[in-house]
């Protein structure tokens, strides 16, 4: 049979690893660390990919019952994307509030204007209120200063990567998963911009150089995944 209610058959999901590397929004925060000579934009388009959104089965045999359609629990109602730098800092932590027009599948785009001509490690966190967890102290900080995600701003230095990894989610005051308690979604990527797969972005009006002239800035489009920290058990 299916279980129709989440209650607690999750909790034993509790451990959740924040970090496998592997409508239109704008956002213009953290600008100042991003408009030099080599400024970017880059488009992220999240996917949110589990097996109810698919269709597939928990084994993939045809035969086995396939999933429904895709509850409010397994819809994504927020998202929240960190952008952190090579040194370990923070350049745009965007948070968007989808509670009026739930995501099931996929949400785009998301334009952040960057420094280019390097890496960037892309958190991505959805429906980060349904589930509590306790940030530990940023490495080489005497206390714990951060208490929610919300708290990183541009230029603040960002949990290291082994940090985000050991984060545990509770959720001991959950109950159910429902469309108050969506399920925690997360997973973190890696990107390089350099010059590859970057083109001009011809719909801009560009900036102004140093010279006065105007410069169009490239662009590189992306499409990032998301999945549910805990699925829907099959018994």
């Amino acid at each position: 049979m299916r279980i129709k209610d989440w209650g607690y058959t999750v909790v034993v999901l509790g451990v959740c690893f924040l970090l496998m590397c592997g409508c239109d929004s704008r956002s213009d925060e953290g600008l100042s660390l991003s408009n030099g000579p080599d400024a970017v934009y880059l488009d992220i388009n999240v996917a949110l990919r589990d097996a109810s959104a698919s269709g597939r089965s928990v084994s993939g045999r045809a035969e086995e019952e396939m999933y429904g359609e895709v509850t409010e629990a397994e819809k994504m109602h927020t998202l929240r994307v960190i952008l952190v730098r090579p040194d370990g800092r923070v350049e745009h932590n965007v948070y968007l509030d989808l509670k009026n027009a739930s995501v099931s599948d996929r949400y785009g785009k998301i334009r952040l204007k960057v420094q280019g001509n390097e890496e960037k490690t892309i958190y991505l966190l959805g429906n980060e209120g349904s589930a509590s967890v306790e940030l530990p102290a940023v490495e080489g900080e005497v206390s714990r200063v951060s208490k929610a995600w919300g708290d990183f701003k541009p230029g603040d230095k960002f949990l290291a990567k082994e940090q985000m990894a050991g984060l545990v989610l509770s959720f001991d005051n959950v109950g159910a998963f429902d469309k108050t308690h969506p399920l925690p979604m997360s997973e973190c990527h890696t990107v390089m911009l350099d010059d590859e797969g970057l083109e001009p972005d011809n719909g801009e009006q560009g900036q102004t150089g140093e010279e006065g002239e105007k410069v169009v800035l490239k662009k590189k489009e992306i499409t990032l995944k998301t999945y549910p920290c805990c699925r829907k058990i099959h018994v």
